[in-house]
């Protein structure tokens, strides 16, 4: 079974990967040390709950995600979708539902 704190570790450098940033960038944004975020990517150190919390914000991921509780990234499906993939999903389902009205993008 795989540990919470390898799982952090996995997905907390996954998610930095993701949005292209390198630690240097990140400790600037949110004021964490670099030296911590390379700790916490390394799974040499873990975050007090304030800290989590600021990732998982930063990251636009739920913190379950990040210490491997949850399947989805995000609390809700549409946080961290923009504005046009929301507004496609809900024409599908209006479609679906036989809702004739178009949604104004």
């Amino acid at each position: 079974m795989v540990k919470t704190k390898e799982i952090f570790s996995t997905r907390i450098k996954e998610a930095r990967n993701k949005i292209g940033y390198t630690q240097q960038e990140v400790s600037d944004e949110i004021g964490i040390a670099r030296t911590a975020i390379s700790k916490y990517e390394n799974g040499e150190l873990e975050p007090n709950i304030e800290t989590l919390s600021a990732l998982a914000d930063f990251y636009n991921v739920s913190i379950d995600w990040l210490v491997g509780l949850g399947r989805s990234k995000n609390d809700n499906d549409i946080k961290g979708k923009d504005r046009n993939d929301i507004l496609k999903e809900l024409e599908k389902s209006a479609k679906k539902e036989n809702i004739p009205q178009k949604i104004a993008t």
